[in-house]
């Protein structure tokens, strides 16, 4: 099941440090590597089903965008 981005963002701000390599050895819809991402965390994202590969691929290109046009944003303001 899909994990709110906020609950992973929680848990990975808990448990870890900015550039820190964050492991998940079952990625899923890829929650935990966006809110890696989104925080600043080197990843690694394991998922044997390729349906759900093609999932987190485009879930992480999107975040990625959305992350760099947060900072353009903030960066211009």
């Amino acid at each position: 099941t899909q994990k709110p981005i906020v609950l992973m963002e929680y848990i990975v701000s808990t448990y870890s440090k900015r550039g820190d390599l964050v492991l998940d050895f079952t990625s899923g819809s890829g929650s935990t590597l966006l809110a890696c991402e989104v925080l600043n965390r080197r990843w690694i994202g394991i998922e044997l089903t390729d349906k759900y590969c093609e999932v987190i691929k485009k879930r992480i290109q999107k975040g990625i965008q959305l992350k760099l046009q947060f900072e353009y944003d903030n960066e211009n303001t």
